[in-house]
């Protein structure tokens, strides 16, 4: 497997303009814009960069990159509904870092093994 820089690049960009659009729904209660920006910029982009960045010759890839759009839409769609209420920080902290490291582990676990 091996990183295609480029289109982590992309990836980042993209979730860097999905978390200014969430920083604009987000209300400035308790600086929840600002919180929205960051969380769901970087979860955004660990999700999107394992699924388009990651290349790999093996058929299991096709398993990490469903795995990985999945997660992905989840991801933009949970912090899309907390942007849109009052929440909890921590309880939206907690439920999309929980999403993205199920979604890490789920790659980590398709990731074929080196055979010694």
């Amino acid at each position: 497997m091996k990183i295609n820089w480029i289109k982590c690049v992309l990836a980042l960009l993209v979730s860097a303009l999905f978390g200014l659009l969430c920083f604009e729904i987000a209300k400035d209660v308790d600086s929840r814009n600002w919180i929205s920006l960051t969380v769901s910029g970087i979860t955004t982009f660990i999700c999107l960069a394992s699924a388009i960045g990651l290349e790999m010759s093996d058929k299991r890839i096709v398993n990490i990159k469903v795995n990985a759009w999945v997660f992905t839409v989840l991801v933009a769609l949970v912090n899309i509904i907390f942007c849109c209420f009052v929440y909890n920080i921590i309880f939206y902290i907690v439920v999309v870092g929980l999403l993205v490291l199920l979604n890490v582990g789920i790659v980590y676990a398709l990731y074929p093994k080196q055979q010694s």
